[in-house]
């Protein structure tokens, strides 16, 4: 199994994210400068005129720098890397039709398989070259622990995507889990694909297709 790296969750990433991102607009530092000058240090208030100017240079030269940072940390990703999810709702069906989509994607020159699966036949199934990262089959988790479940899943799915940045990931299943939806925004150009049973009638898991690139749908008759 590759090795994880040590970090923090992709939900706690996120919070920081936005936390930072507060801190650095206009609204907020315009309103600390006030609080300051107003309240807490009252002997910056003759300096008013002068703190402002300078709030609204580094504002601008800030926004400039961000611009410049933002060109220059794009992720690249994996074209050639496919990231498959397959699930145990239907028993082995998920894990026949990922081990095909795996075996098709390798006939290519040079390209590379991740499969994260739940299933312990998936080394039977996958290709060989394939990377199998396993996960503890939901099914088997009371319903009280389900959340601690999608922690895990959340966490072991940011791990894969931060080490082998898929250019494609692909889902099978029937709904997709909470652990998963929270990694989709994690690599903003990767396309995800949920491959699903056809003629999906619960409004609650329909919504969800609205998270991914694409929708496969096939049928059970």
């Amino acid at each position: 199994m590759a090795t994880q790296r040590s970090a923090t969750t992709l939900r706690e990433q996120q919070l920081i994210d936005e936390l930072d991102r507060i801190r650095s607009t206009y609204s907020f530092n315009l309103g600390l400068l006030i609080t300051e000058s107003f309240i807490r240090k009252p002997w910056k208030l003759p300096l008013l005129p002068f703190s402002f100017f300078k709030l609204n240079l580094d504002f601008l030269r800030n926004k400039r720098n961000a611009k410049k940072d933002l060109s220059g940390h794009s992720v690249s990703l994996d074209a050639k890397c496919l990231l498959l999810f397959c699930t145990s709702e239907e028993g082995l069906a998920s894990l026949e039709r990922c081990a095909v989509l795996a075996q098709q994607w390798m006939s290519g020159k040079d390209r590379k398989v991740v499969i994260i699966s739940p299933l312990k036949e998936a080394n039977q199934f996958a290709p060989k070259e394939a990377l199998i990262y396993p996960i503890t089959d939901p099914k088997q988790i009371q319903k009280e622990q389900r959340s601690d479940w999608n922690f895990q899943c959340e966490q072991l799915l940011a791990n894969v995507l931060n080490t082998h940045l898929p250019a494609n990931v692909a889902f099978d299943g029937p709904y997709p889990y909470r652990g998963v939806l929270n990694c989709i925004p994690l690599l903003e150009q990767t396309k995800w694909h949920w491959i699903r049973p056809d003629g999906v009638r619960d409004t609650a898991i329909a919504a969800r297709s609205d998270n991914f690139t694409n929708i496969v749908e096939f049928g059970l008759g």
